[in-house]
């Protein structure tokens, strides 16, 4: 080989032997470089593609486990129904849609998730760890499928009847009055109480002994618009808003403008019961967001 050629090939070689600036300056600078550009470059601005995921509220982990306890079939599911992440756990709205079923007829329940989380919500105010269901899903059907009455909200599965046990009645009653698009019914001599969700909220006392379906005296209502418009998701999460105090009014006879109101409905239940208008059912699921 000549001597020209020999220098020629070192001089091309050289390049590729020499260290390269970009390298030497990563293992300068270890992981700078590499965090610089998952952030997205200079400045610190981080891509949507890689920003890091909000903290996820402790609270929704630490709730404890809630027993619910059907009377009349005596089977029970216990769970959670909220996911470390504050989504709402489908595997277990199927095992309650189940446990709230039809008993006649052993359909499942088409469970509307927000009374669900209402209930859980009163759970968490009183600190228990059991509901007792008195009934929750009918269809108005016997076991062999004859229709026999109507049931208004318990037949699209938006209401229950629950207990709490070791709580009154009316301490329950008066604080789900507080939350916004519910149906809110009170049975002091069963020893229950009736929620279920509705577009526009409704409160009322059942004074009936062995029957369900006695007289229903309304209830007054005046600071349930207000709080309808207001409302949002975070309602209907199990916890009071912070800085906020409830006041729960234990008794409702006593309430601006019930007598009134059973004035009212007494001089026309008779006519509405003769009426075949059947009124449309308004279920309020939350699904729509702020109004």
């Amino acid at each position: 080989m000549r001597w020209s050629t020999l220098v020629a090939a070192l001089a091309f070689a050289t390049p590729l032997f020499a260290p390269c600036p970009a390298r030497a300056q990563l293992a300068r600078d270890g992981g700078a470089i590499d965090a610089a550009i998952h952030d997205g470059g200079a400045g610190g601005q981080r891509s949507p593609a890689s920003a890091q995921a909000p903290a996820q509220d402790s609270r929704f982990a630490a709730l404890p486990e809630i027993t619910f306890r059907a009377i009349n079939t005596r089977e029970t599911v216990r769970a959670r129904l909220y996911r470390s992440d504050g989504t709402v756990d489908p595997a277990v709205v199927q095992r309650l849609s189940r446990l709230l079923r039809d008993v006649p007829t052993g359909e499942d329940s088409p469970v509307v998730v927000r009374t669900l989380q209402l209930i859980v919500k009163v759970a968490t105010r009183f600190d228990v760890r059991e509901i007792e269901i008195v009934s929750a899903y009918r269809t108005g059907r016997t076991a062999s499928g004859r229709r026999i009455r109507r049931e208004g909200y318990h037949g699209v599965g938006s209401a229950v009847d629950f207990r709490v046990p070791g709580v009154e009645p009316a301490l329950v009653a008066a604080y789900a009055r507080t939350f916004s698009h519910v149906g809110v019914g009170l049975y002091p001599r069963l020893g229950f109480v009736h929620i279920d969700s509705r577009e526009t909220s409704y409160f009322w006392e059942n004074r009936a002994g062995r029957s369900h379906h006695g007289y229903d005296r309304p209830l007054a209502r005046e600071h349930a618009p207000e709080r309808e418009r207001s409302w949002s998701s975070d309602a209907d999460l199990p916890w009071d808003p912070a800085g906020v105090t409830v006041e729960l009014d234990t008794h409702p006879r006593t309430a601006p403008g019930a007598r009134r109101a059973r004035r009212h409905s007494r001089r026309h239940r008779h006519r509405h019961r003769r009426s075949r208008h059947r009124p449309t059912l308004h279920v309020f699921s939350g699904d729509r967001g702020t109004p």
